[in-house]
């Protein structure tokens, strides 16, 4: 399952792109050039450092 569709990294650069899907061996980061799965405690890692990021920008609100 697709979670985030292909998303530029930077829009002044056609081919570059990213896309994450959730495969049975968990995240899978795509780009223009390769492919990896993370790990569930790298996704774990992760996960935790955006709900923190998201908080810091939006003072905490849901």
């Amino acid at each position: 399952m697709t979670y985030l569709p292909d998303t530029p990294f930077n829009a002044d650069t056609p081919g570059s792109y990213y896309s994450v899907e959730i495969g049975d061996n968990g995240p899978i980061v795509y780009s223009e050039c390769c492919h990896d799965t993370i790990s569930l405690s790298t996704a774990r890692l992760l996960h935790a450092a955006l709900g923190c990021w998201i908080d810091d920008q939006d003072g905490g609100k849901a």
